[in-house]
């Protein structure tokens, strides 16, 4: 009887062993989809990038929307922090980097002049190069365009022709559109900041802009690249837009103040080149905005604790301008080829008479 016991028993061992193992599976299932179902979003990362940390944060090209991301890390390293850590990190390890980098060897470097430009604007870049950017030609001065990758083939291969001509155009990897202007003046501080730190100033304007270089140098002749400001047009108590048709619009998702900070309006400032890695670095930490110059010269010069100066010679447009004019403003804005040629012209060889062109 015992006997029998027994033997029934042992035929009862692998059932149970297979009802064991079938309730694990069931559960390691179930832990394996809980995983994936609560874990945050983490895009593939390369093995030349660092491990993923808590905080930080990309944009994608065509968008504004933020998920976690790798850490960026660049060539240059970080200066000590003073500003308390901000929430977001745009940009990933290609964003800012520029294909085939040029780079500043002058030692005795007085100004670097960076033009983003767009990939079409050709005819605007051959003017500046024949009018006031012939300044270039001089061992203290340096001047690039920044431009975005074209979407037409066609169109990318002139830009590749041209760069190989010129040797004066920075190309990105990222597209070339509206909605990643913002970057692509991250990118020119990055650039300025790895190769170009040495300069006195850097010089950031449009290729619709006139500069009259003579009369720059002799403003910064006057200035301390050693102190932190920016110098341009300097706009204050401007409420925030929230007009979707404005051009300066700005979501309250993208910056909720009713009120903008002082910044620099007209697409054109001037400030000590050395402090271009210090902004981008901090920018890395900041939500970005679709607006450039005010994300630059307001939020994170404000952020920085760098002093904006307003100077009225960096004119808005060529409304009423006169020979004058010219020769005694620092740029002109606004400006097509034709006149490009016009007002290089007149300033140096101006009518006295101050007439208007």
């Amino acid at each position: 009887m015992i006997a029998e016991m027994r033997r029934e028993a042992w035929l009862w061992v692998p059932i149970i062993q297979v009802m064991v193992a079938f309730v694990l599976v069931v559960f390691n299932v179930f832990l394996i989809g809980y995983y994936i179902y609560t874990a945050p979003f983490l895009p593939i990362s390369s093995p030349h990038r660092s491990r993923p940390e808590v905080g930080a944060y990309y944009a994608e090209d065509r968008n504004w929307h933020w998920h976690k991301a790798a850490k960026v890390t660049t060539s240059t390293p970080p200066p000590k922090p003073v500003a308390p850590y901000l929430r977001h990190l745009p940009a990933n390890e290609d964003i800012c980097t520029t294909i085939d980098p040029l780079t500043c060897t002058v030692k005795n470097l007085r100004l670097v002049v960076v033009i983003p430009s767009a990939p079409s604007r050709k005819d605007a870049r051959v003017a500046i190069r024949h009018t006031w950017g012939h300044y270039a030609a001089q061992r203290d001065v340096v001047l690039f365009f920044i431009i975005g990758k074209a979407a037409n083939k066609k169109l990318q291969q002139q830009i590749e022709n041209e760069r190989k001509l010129y040797n004066d155009i920075l190309q990105l990897k990222l597209i070339d559109s509206q909605a990643n202007s913002t970057l692509k003046a991250i990118a020119l501080l990055k650039w300025v900041g790895d190769y170009c730190s040495q300069a006195d100033y850097l010089l950031k304007t449009e290729d619709n802009v006139f500069v009259n270089i003579p009369r720059l140098f002799t403003y910064m002749s006057k200035r301390d690249p050693r102190k932190n400001a920016m110098y341009g047009r300097v706009h204050k108590n401007w409420k925030t837009v929230r007009n979707k048709k404005s051009y300066y619009y700005l979501p309250k998702s993208e910056y909720k103040p009713s009120k903008l900070p002082r910044f620099i309006f007209g697409g054109t400032y001037l400030m000590p080149a050395r402090l271009a890695k210090y902004i981008y670095y901090y920018s890395l930490k900041r939500r970005l905005i679709r607006l450039p110059d005010l994300f630059i010269t307001g939020i994170m010069a404000q952020r920085l604790h760098i002093e904006r100066l307003n100077n009225r010679l960096f004119h808005f447009s060529p409304k009423d301008i006169t020979s004058c004019t010219v020769q005694d403003s620092i740029s002109i804005r606004e400006v097509t080829e034709t006149k490009q040629f016009i007002f290089w012209k007149e300033s140096f060889y101006g009518d006295k008479r101050c007439k208007k062109l």
